[in-house]
């Protein structure tokens, strides 16, 4: 990831910073060659670990918010998808993690649209926001 310095008190482009070389608060000074000012940038490194699982869960909370439907996580951490103000009702959708495989032949994020499993290769093998297009186009069929 590379993001681009720029200097405070002219605005000229100092350097680019990628930020892979960096240790966690390291400090580097920079001279502008514009106006000769110093900025100093200090590295705060983390690190956030995920899976197109779970950001293809993720799309998908997003989709339902924006299409008005309810959604919630039971206490097993299933995602549970209903229509507008019918939280409780009838469910459309269901998501959940499975680290095992065996179920659908996939481990994974695991999907049920109006009651029935989806199998995992309607969305295996795309990218997470297309993904969650394909599965939220069966869950759009139903509302």
């Amino acid at each position: 990831m590379t993001n681009i310095l720029k200097c405070a008190c002219c605005g000229a482009r100092i350097a680019d910073l990628s930020f892979l070389d960096w240790s966690d608060g390291e400090t580097r000074p920079f001279e502008c060659g514009e106006c000769g000012c110093w900025t100093k940038v200090e590295a705060s490194v983390s690190l956030e670990t995920t899976s197109d699982a779970v950001e293809t869960r993720d799309e998908l909370r997003r989709l339902a918010m924006w299409n008005g439907c309810e959604f919630w996580y039971n206490t097993e951490g299933v995602l549970r998808i209903y229509p507008a103000d019918d939280l409780g009702g009838r469910e459309l959708a269901a998501l959940w993690m499975a680290p095992e495989t065996g179920y659908e032949e996939a481990a994974g994020l695991h999907v049920t649209v109006d009651g029935r499993p989806l199998p995992v290769d309607v969305y295996d093998g795309l990218v997470p926001r297309e993904a969650a297009k394909v599965i939220w186009k069966r869950i759009g069929a139903i509302l």
